[in-house]
């Protein structure tokens, strides 16, 4: 006969191995950090300095999409701690507080201990989690905020007070202002309340449903009119930058590649989710976490680049988790309670037997291809002690040009021009606006060089399938069409090849220097 474990042995047999687990995981990716995450920190120093929320001095354009991230690192800036290790601590003290918060959650949606234990113990062991704790990036802040809100939802329907409806649109703010497509969760949360409201046809009430959005809404706007004046914008560089729908260089379909870069994440479990609307009392419980996932796949099928191990998803994947362990429980064929339990028990130690297995794989191929496109760009030391050399061999004032603006420019301190458009509006315009894929490179390599930046850097590959070499007798030397284009036209108007540097084993980078 199987009998329910309390849940204090639960925190001891289960919880604690799942946080043994987690932090050994984010060991293996200790010293990787992701190079957009360079850009962040550029800004978040500049603004610690007196420099204001700035890439380049005096150029005013929001190149980061994660506000409240920069605003926290800038504080340890000046408190006197490297944003580095500030962004990875933070991120690890919040991926444990995610394995709790899992736990809680689970329960909260009607898992005994043990199923809910086991909940957590899936979340611990995703490949996901672990490398975005040690990228430097918001990931996994804001996969907390939106679990906490899913958590703080239920304790409101169980008890409707002002109390509740404050601390839940108060990190819904947290979420608007961590990422930009956070505020899509704030107005599902407010359109869904208000819905329930109506439906309820009661007639009182109406003050406390509304109060805490209209206030924290309030505050959201007054974001955005700071957005408007500092940026002259209220969105974010990055969302002209990266055109929706498409992925940058290759037309794509966006869903179909965040669902495939998080195919070992956990992805495929969205496609089951909508079975618990047919569990008994399945849409007055679970309406609201399938909101909120709906909401982000709304979200994986505008973004618009590519991202390892399902980046995309992981904001999702503790309540997707949660969830499925749900449906689990629901699916017994056995009669009594009892039998129930240890069906429900083998079930979820299979899953969690294949989901481990998927992700042993993932960090294994990651670890062996580190120095390979494109995870040396996910690890960035090698890109690191490229801005080193840049900056040890080239004089102060000397401006780049290259499209990996993260470590590069961050360790040169060099001014830069970014091809990507993630920092410079001018680039950013062009890859929004203009429709034709060779008139758009074009534009954008006239731009680059009608500043005549002081060195070009490219960055040819081995490892990179797609593209042009620029020199067919040395097959390493494969360069994407944008660069491939730059290549030739930097060429034409007097620029060289001045040295390459190794990247690692099929990596390099290439300098271009005017004459």
């Amino acid at each position: 006969m199987t009998t329910a474990l309390p849940p204090q042995r639960v925190k001891i047999l289960i919880l604690l191995p799942a946080l043994l687990i987690l932090c050994s995981h984010q060991l293996v990716f200790l010293n990787w950090t992701c190079d957009d995450s360079f850009i962040s920190f550029r800004y978040a120093e500049n603004l610690a300095q007196g420099n204001g929320l700035v890439f380049n001095a005096g150029e005013r354009v929001e190149g980061f999409s994660n506000f409240l991230w920069v605003l926290i690192l800038a504080l340890a800036k000046l408190l006197g701690i490297s944003v580095l290790w500030a962004a990875k601590t933070l991120s690890v003290f919040i991926s444990v507080l995610l394995v709790f918060l899992s736990y809680r959650t689970a329960l909260s949606l009607g898992l005994d201990a043990v199923p809910a234990g086991l909940c957590a113990l899936f979340v611990s062991l995703s490949t996901s989690l672990a490398y975005y704790a040690m990228s430097g990036m918001e990931t996994v802040a804001y996969t907390f905020l939106l679990l906490l809100a899913v958590y703080l939802n239920k304790r409101l329907e169980g008890d409707p007070s002002s109390r509740h409806s404050y601390l839940l649109y108060g990190t819904l703010l947290a979420v608007a202002l961590t990422r930009p497509e956070g505020a899509l969760f704030f107005l599902l949360t407010a359109s869904y309340h208000v819905l329930q409201k109506i439906l309820s046809r009661e007639k009182k009430g109406w003050g406390r449903t509304l109060k805490a959005p209209l206030l924290f809404g309030s505050i959201y706007l007054l974001f955005l009119g700071f957005r408007y004046l500092y940026f002259n914008d209220i969105f974010p560089n990055t969302f002209y930058a990266k055109p929706g729908a498409t992925f940058v260089e290759y037309g794509t379909n966006a869903f179909l590649q965040n669902f495939l870069n998080g195919l070992l994440s956990g992805t495929p479990l969205l496609l089951i989710l909508p079975a618990l609307v047919l569990i008994k009392g399945g849409r007055k419980t679970y309406t609201f976490p399938l909101l909120i996932c709906a909401g982000q796949v709304i979200f994986m099928t505008y973004s618009g680049d590519w991202m390892a191990f399902g980046r995309f998803f992981l904001p999702i994947m503790p309540i997707v988790a949660c969830m499925t362990f749900v449906l689990v429980g629901n699916l017994s064929p056995a009669e009594g309670k009892a039998k129930n339990r240890g069906f429900s028990y083998a079930a979820a130690a299979a899953l969690l037997l294949v989901y481990a297995g998927a992700n042993i794989y993932q960090t294994e191929k990651a670890v062996r291809n580190q120095d390979v496109y494109p995870y040396f760009v996910l690890n960035a030391s090698h890109l690191k002690e490229l801005g080193l050399k840049i900056r040890e061999d080239f004089p102060e004032q000397t401006h780049i040009a290259l499209r990996r603006q993260g470590a590069v420019p961050y360790y040169s301190r060099m001014s830069s021009i970014d091809l990507l458009g993630l920092t410079d509006r001018a680039i950013a315009r062009i890859l929004s606006h203009e429709v034709n894929n060779l008139q758009k490179t074009g534009l954008v390599i006239e731009k680059v060089l009608r500043e005549r930046p002081d060195l070009i850097i490219l960055f040819p590959s081995q490892s990179l399938f797609e593209g042009n070499m620029f020199d067919k007798n040395r097959p390493r030397d494969r360069l994407i069409y944008i660069e491939y284009s730059l290549y030739q036209k930097s060429l034409q108007q007097g620029y060289h090849e001045l040295m390459d540097v190794s990247l690692g084993g099929t990596e390099k980078a290439l300098l271009l220097a005017r004459d």
